[in-house]
């Protein structure tokens, strides 16, 4: 399931790593949630390479297009990521086998890592070299909290949290669903062979955006009065913030397209992505 809105630059992409499952994918719903752009007839011109269906969600806010895609998916086994991701080749194989072994685990995430930011050769070559381990690693059986990009959901689990949802938009709405998973009782569990590549083009926002959405983990944490897990939060806030600083002025002066490194107060047509809060994409 694919929340989208106004992700024309994007959404192929995702949806050619769906393509390449080597374990193909039941269903791909996309929710539209009012795009102005091409979104749509992108998602729809793939209808002859995936088994794809594409929704609209009229209330924008991604938390509304999440809840319309868990809502109407067909299948047990629920898997979301965002319009700017692109799974592993064995994504999928990875997920099912996991959620096929252990019926205990109610909701699976995986490794994220960034497709462009400096030293992608590097990576892939890491990648390459500990992803036969990784995959034939036992899954964690407690992994919190959930991200948005790689996630995977039992439908009975999705029905199960529902109740405890806040469903604020002024909060996260994958750490939400997070804290309603553990409200509920739910486990989630994580998937070394289950590696998604997300796009570092919100870290391009001012960092005062990312360090509010960041601190905004810790704010959902506490409206749910979950302690233990805030306190755990408030002790690597600090460390988290300096590493998105970090990201964040690296990936401010690095141009993807060319490899290059050019002055953000030199380069052209500039643009900055406020990061996702849940009311927004």
């Amino acid at each position: 399931m694919i929340p989208a809105y106004n992700e024309e630059d994007y959404l192929a992409g995702c949806l050619d790593a769906l393509v390449a499952q080597t374990r193909p994918v039941d269903e791909v719903l996309v929710v539209d949630n009012n795009s102005t752009d091409s979104t749509r007839a992108i998602a729809e011109s793939y209808a002859d390479r995936l088994p794809i269906v594409v929704r609209n969600e009229p209330q924008q806010g991604v938390m509304y297009a999440r809840a319309t895609g868990f809502d109407t998916a067909s299948g047990d086994v629920i898997a979301r990521t965002d319009a700017d991701a692109r799974m592993s080749a064995e994504w999928s194989k990875h997920v099912v086998k996991l959620m096929d072994t252990y019926p205990e685990a109610d909701i699976v995430s995986g490794p994220i890592l960034f497709y462009d930011m400096p030293g992608k050769r590097l990576l892939d070559w890491r990648v390459r070299r500990i992803m036969p381990k990784l995959s034939a690693a036992p899954p964690d059986k407690d992994s919190w909290p959930l991200s948005g990009g790689n996630m995977a959901i039992r439908k009975t689990a999705w029905e199960a949290l529902k109740p405890f949802l806040l469903n604020d938009p002024d909060l996260h709405e994958d750490v939400d669903v997070s804290c309603a998973a553990d409200k509920a009782g739910l486990s989630i569990w994580h998937c070394h062979g289950a590696l998604t590549y997300v796009s570092a083009r919100r870290l391009k926002s001012p960092f005062s955006e990312i360090e509010s959405y960041i601190k905004n983990t810790l704010t959902t944490i506490e409206a749910h009065g979950l302690d233990n897990r805030a306190e755990g939060f408030k002790k690597a806030m600090p460390k988290t913030i300096k590493q998105y600083r970090t990201w964040s002025r690296i990936q401010r002066n690095y141009n993807p397209e060319t490899g290059r490194f050019v002055p953000h107060f030199l380069q052209r047509g500039k643009q900055t992505r406020v990061p996702p809060m849940p009311d927004t994409h």
